[in-house]
């Protein structure tokens, strides 16, 4: 079984959900490499920093310091930091959204990706068509012409969550870093502004299909979750999320939903009625998660310096729900940090106690294919 690595993009706005994202992974993968990289804009604070460089096997770099590319924002920043780790000599290399959280092992899909060399992605709305005036960039980008075009359409996958297999498919990253840079959507002043698409993602699925490789597909309920967070009922059973019968791999509070540190998700959770379960193990990733802030300092003091954890907007409402959660009154956890595999809390209903439950699953099975090359 190939060992994954892991990487993420973020700023100081992301910080709270890269923390989430780096303690999903903490608990289902103890030992593997977890790259972050910030992007150019709203750099991280002095605290922040600190944190991320203090984990165990969590390697930070910089915009300015990640040597592929040109346009450092963060959209740019996925192309060329997935450029920049095929190098490493990985077989499988994993993007997980710093909005996103795994619930689950990915032994299949990591199976399914490196045996058959074929990038994987949740489904992303409808299989795309293309302009191929509007579209015409792509032919000299990626050494094809219209001929040599699929008469089918390709299915459009998510870059949220996205399983890319190394080396095979080391060419397309480095199209797909070049592609980022010249984009439709990059800075205004940039003189070369050619590839048209929306977001990395855009710009990734047009490769695929210029040069005709069909990519795995994934279910979006229960990986990326474009435009379906919190409308099915997820059920936390026996240390595992559950959604419509099958197991759930992933949550991302993206599309329609608020992100999961904003204080606009708690409404969004409350009326949904589908998600208490899922905010509980978010706050639980975030605080006393592997990778939590409660392993660096109590929480009164991270209290009292929430404006360098969280400096892009408020966050009182964090820490009233972590307690809630928890089931303690405010002066005996604001004095305390957990300690390292010390879970802490009342019950069921405990943010702390769901997680905790989750220890490293066993492999999920490999999800068929809807389509793949031939």
């Amino acid at each position: 079984m190939a060992s994954p690595v892991f990487y993420t993009v973020t700023n100081n706005r992301y910080y709270a959900g890269t923390v989430a994202t780096l303690s999903s992974i903490r608990r289902f993968y103890r030992d593997e490499p977890i790259w972050v990289f910030p992007e150019c804009r709203n750099s991280l604070t002095k605290a922040q920093s600190e944190h991320l460089r203090s984990l165990e096997n969590v390697r930070l770099v910089p915009a300015a310091e990640l040597t592929v590319g040109e346009v450092k924002e963060a959209w740019q920043m996925k192309a060329h930091s997935a450029c920049f780790l095929a190098g490493m000599g990985a077989e499988c290399i994993i993007q997980v959204d710093s909005d996103a959280v795994l619930c689950a092992r990915l032994d299949g899909i990591v199976e399914q990706v490196t045996s058959q060399r074929l990038p994987a992605g949740g489904k992303d709305g409808n299989d795309k068509t293309y302009d191929l005036v509007k579209h015409a960039p792509y032919y000299d980008l990626c050494q094809t012409t219209a001929k040599d075009l699929r008469a089918t359409t390709l299915p459009y996958i998510s870059t949220s969550i996205l399983f890319l297999p190394v080396p095979e498919i080391d060419e397309i990253l480095q199209l797909w870093s070049k592609g980022v840079d010249e984009a439709e959507f990059g800075p205004k002043e940039r003189k070369r502004r050619l590839y048209t698409g929306y977001s990395d993602q855009g710009i990734f699925n047009a490769i695929l299909y210029f040069k005709g490789i069909t990519p795995i597909v994934l279910d979006n309920n229960l990986v990326s979750q474009h435009w379906v967070h919190g409308r099915d009922k997820i059920e936390s059973r026996n240390g595992e999320f559950w959604n419509n019968g099958k197991p759930q791999i992933a949550f991302h509070s993206v599309g329609h939903a608020p992100k999961f540190w904003m204080p606009q998700y708690v409404d969004f959770m409350a009326k949904s009625g589908n998600l208490e379960a899922v905010y509980q193990y978010w706050l639980s990733n975030l605080f006393d998660g592997p990778c939590g802030l409660l392993r660096t300092a109590p929480l009164a003091l991270l209290e009292q310096r929430q404006g360098e954890y969280f400096p892009g907007g408020p966050a009182a409402h964090l820490f009233r729900e972590y307690r809630v959660r928890n089931g303690f009154a405010s002066d005996m956890i604001s004095d305390h940090a957990p300690q390292a595999g010390l879970h802490h809390g009342n019950g069921n209903t405990s943010a702390a106690t769901v997680a905790a439950s989750f220890a490293p699953a066993p492999a999920s099975p490999a999800p068929a294919p809807l389509q793949r090359s031939p």
